[in-house]
């Protein structure tokens, strides 16, 4: 599967996410023949060292190492790879230079990283068509320098050297955009490797019209789509003309409203400026002290002129002179001398690591957002005051001839109070261009950083509810009637979780003490030194002071860190027999104690587990949440936990085969829960639907189920199973499909000497 589509499901009453990192790993190297046979061992590599190399991007995000970086040479070895990751399910990052700013090549899911070190050929140029076609490792600069000689030029320019096909992933822009184009109006054709491995060109193979009324638009469809849809191995670009004759200019101004004025009035007279930046005061002094620029400490906006003679150049920076004045400027000056020119931009596009200069040993928090230039100077004035409100160290320098602006913070990340007032800030300034009729971003994309804002911009139907908004579907279950939210550390959704729940507190739509919240200790966490420290960071990512429940996910403690679990060379979980549950459970005890939990109880124990711990521990285990379905009933468990005062949660009630890890038709070779023969008839007897039909029978047989969905009409569903009861003799035909075959096995786990499915 291709990531950055964050395969989460939300909850009914259970949230869950298809990912489990351990088996990922362990799937990773398995095939990790294959694809050695493939590229080559040279090209593939675990080794943590060198994958750490492609954790991160140039954000302020937190890293995640892959389990294994491939590197293919041609577009066939790419079509192979992701056909053996589709097969195994295995999360997918496409990744070019690694110079984005909202985590968008992070691998949060581990697995497999691609990178292009071994593509970065131009595959051909076209001088009298004005294209060329490149491949996915190539930077922009490199472009440029070999185009150096033919008089064109690749005119889109962020300020980073990104590959040109990560521009397009991410539909960057830049200083030049406003004459040439974003890279939406600068691409002909892309060749995308689907994830199933098929190859697909978006205009047609080896076509390159400048315009089409044929068929769908696929070309735009895959810019800025940030590898969600496939992976672009070519792209055939625009190139344009170098200017003949090029002149730039300063102008500085007392206040930021005039400045921002000037820019509005300057585009409304339709000059020929293919640069329109404007900086602010406190980015126009990291500026002068980092680039030696002579200017003042002003708020600023640079030109940029393309004209067709000298004189055209002259007339126009004359023109721009007197709107300048007519808005009260300072200074203005002008040149046409390249080096002055080439100089000036280098400073620009040097800003942000003029303001990182000021703040040793910090991290770049960038946010970029873009609106109506009609309310340019209303959200920019704002959004200086609130940098200052806020007491950040903060500066706005952007692209505003388009409307778009960037704010650069310099930030202590070990500072919690100081990172809650930039992702504060961040948060604001992304809600005030979204009111003013922008955009969350105007070229940086979307990424760990701006996606939960998509509802918000595009509206619930603009956005996918099945693969991306968990909290339209938290809402969606919260308005239903639902109020237990089930999820663990391991599922990686704890931060979006409590991020829907704090909104929904916000808007007063739930009260916290409405809401029962139950989340786990993963299997690599049993040790009692790091215990107490993951319960905290639960508690922290939910934005909560205690949970109702806290479960020990699985009796099969093995070695690791707050981080993760520690792995063989086999990519397998050590056991760790040093860390026995009687031990961590008297950590869970004093958690309750101490009021960070309100109940504590396991997950996947079996009988002679739960009663070694039962009898030598002083706080009893209140709840066992296990796989339970009508094809797994489990009624020797359930008669147990009866016995013994134990609740009994099913997960997984529906079956889940969408998300199993084994092939459900061999386990359940007469179909699944939900197309059994005998729940559809007596599902067909009761007008209900199958799901309420099982969802019923674990009800009457004194389990609590706690189906997952992402559907708003299967949400309402799942909850309407309390109007009708299942007869004596139904619920015996229910207890006779019985085949107590399970879906969920840990394979992963399976030599551990706890393991509980033996």
């Amino acid at each position: 599967m291709l990531t950055r589509s964050y395969r989460c499901k939300a909850v009914v009453t259970s949230v869950r996410t298809a990912y489990n990192h351990i088996s990922v790993k362990e799937k990773c190297h398995k095939n990790q023949p294959k694809f050695e046979r493939l590229l080559g061992k040279e090209n593939v590599t675990t080794s943590i060292s060198k994958c750490s190399q492609f954790s991160a991007d140039e954000g302020h995000f937190v890293p995640e190492v892959p389990d294994i970086v491939l590197s293919p040479s041609s577009t066939e070895e790419v079509s192979e790879i992701l056909k053996i990751c589709n097969d195994q399910q295995l999360p997918v990052v496409a990744r070019g230079t690694g110079t984005g700013l909202e985590g968008s090549v992070i691998p949060i899911f581990h697995g497999v990283v691609l990178e292009f070190s071994r593509m970065k050929k131009v595959i051909e140029v076209n001088d009298e068509d004005f294209d060329c076609t490149v491949e996915p490792g190539l930077s922009r600069l490199d472009l440029n320098e070999r185009l150096r000689e033919s008089g064109l030029f690749f005119t889109v320019d962020p300020g980073a050297d990104a590959s040109v096909c990560g521009m397009v992933a991410t539909s960057a822009s830049g200083t030049t955009s406003l004459r040439y184009g974003t890279m939406k109006q600068n691409v002909k054709n892309l060749e995308v490797v689907l994830a199933d491995g098929r190859i697909l060109n978006t205009r047609g193979k080896h076509r390159r019209p400048w315009k089409s009324s044929s068929g769908l638009n696929l070309t735009e469809l895959f810019v800025g789509s940030e590898g969600t849809l496939g992976v672009i191995t070519n792209a055939t670009v625009n190139l344009h003309p170098r200017p003949m004759f090029v002149g730039a200019a300063t102008c500085s101004f007392q206040a930021v409203a005039n400045a921002v004025e000037t820019v509005v009035q300057l585009r409304q007279m339709g000059l020929s400026l293919a640069r329109l930046e404007f900086l602010d005061k406190v980015q126009m002094k990291n500026c002068i002290d980092f680039s030696k620029l002579e200017s003042d400490p002003l708020p600023t906006i640079f030109l940029e002129f393309h004209c067709q003679t000298d004189a055209d150049v002259a007339a126009q920076i004359k023109m721009a002179e007197e709107i300048c004045i007519s808005n009260q400027s300072s200074t203005f000056k002008s040149t046409t001398n390249p080096e002055n020119i080439s100089n000036l931009w280098k400073a620009r596009h040097n800003a942000y690591y003029a303001t990182m200069a000021k703040r040793p040993g910090t991290k770049g928090f960038t946010t970029d957002v873009c609106v109506p230039l009609s309310r340019l100077v209303e959200v920019i004035s704002a959004a200086e005051v609130e940098l200052a409100k806020l007491g950040l160290h903060g500066s706005i320098v952007g692209h505003v001839g388009e409307g778009n602006f960037h704010a650069i913070i310099p930030t202590f990340h070990e500072d919690e109070k100081e990172l809650k007032r930039v992702v504060e800030y961040s948060d604001w300034l992304v809600r005030k261009a979204l009111e003013a009729g922008g955009t969350c971003t105007g070229e940086h994309g979307v990424g760990l950083g701006k996606k939960r804002y998509m509802q918000d911009e595009f509206g619930a139907v603009g956005v996918d509810l099945n693969t991306t908004n968990l909290k339209a579907s938290i809402t969606s279950a919260i308005d239903a009637g639902f109020r237990l939210i089930d999820t663990a550390r391991s599922f990686g959704n704890e931060e979006m979780i409590g991020e829907a729940l704090q909104e929904l507190i916000k808007k007063k739509k739930i009260k916290r003490e409405d809401l029962f919240i139950t989340t786990k200790l993963p299997i690599y966490a049993h040790r009692i030194e790091i215990t107490d420290n993951v319960i905290d960071l639960s508690l922290k990512a939910l934005g909560v002071d205690y949970v109702d429940q806290y479960l020990i996910e699985l009796p099969c403690a093995v070695q690791g860190d707050i981080s993760g679990p520690l792995l063989d060379s086999n990519g397998l979980p050590i056991p760790d027999l040093s860390s026995p549950q009687t031990e961590t459970w008297k950590i869970l005890e004093e958690a309750y104690k101490a009021g960070k939990v309100k109940a504590i109880g396991l997950a996947n124990f079996n009988e002679w587990q739960i009663q070694a711990l039962y009898t030598t521990v002083d706080v009893k285990p209140q709840v066992l949440e296990v796989e339970c379905h009508v094809l797994l009933q489990q009624p020797d468990l359930l008669s147990f936990c009866k016995k013994n005062d134990i609740t009994v949660i099913g997960s997984a009630p529906l079956g889940s085969p969408h998300r199993n890890n084994s092939d459900w038709k061999t386990v359940w070779p007469e179909g699944a829960p939900l197309t059994n023969p005998t729940i559809i008839q007596i599902a067909s007897k009761h007008k209900k639907s199958c799901a309420q039909i099982c969802l019923r029978a674990l009800h009457q047989l004194g389990v609590i189920p706690i189906p997952s969905s992402t559907n708003p009409a299967h949400i309402k569903e799942d909850i309407d199973i309390f109007g009708f009861q299942l007869s004596a003799q139904e619920m015996e035909q229910i207890k006779g499909i019985n085949s107590n075959s399970r879906l969920f096995v840990y394979d992963f786990l399976k030599l551990h000497p706890w393991y509980p499915f033996k």
